[in-house]
């Protein structure tokens, strides 16, 4: 859901995004994400975005930040970061 709120966003756009499971096996999340950069070359286009998660500490709101990339092709957009821990991310692409 992340990588696709993102992808339709220009630099400094913010859209939210949120996930909502229907079998109840993790919390529901949402949060927002912006574009910080974009980059792509034929057929394909890629976007640096950073993404909030919402969640409250003690009744407030205290987001956790996260930097990740997105590619899209053919108006699809998925994870395009390197960095194994996004695996964790896949039930909120």
């Amino acid at each position: 859901q992340i990588a696709a709120a993102a992808g339709p966003l220009a630099p400094g756009q913010v859209a939210p995004w949120r996930v909502v499971h229907t079998i109840p096996i993790e919390a529901d999340q949402h949060g927002e994400v912006t574009v910080t950069g974009q980059t792509g070359g034929i057929g394909v286009r890629c976007k640096a975005i950073v993404f909030s998660v919402a969640r409250e500490e003690n009744g407030k709101l205290d987001p956790a930040f996260y930097t990740a990339s997105v590619c899209g092709e053919g108006g699809t957009w998925h994870w395009a970061s390197a960095e194994p821990a996004t695996e964790r991310w896949g039930a909120l692409q």
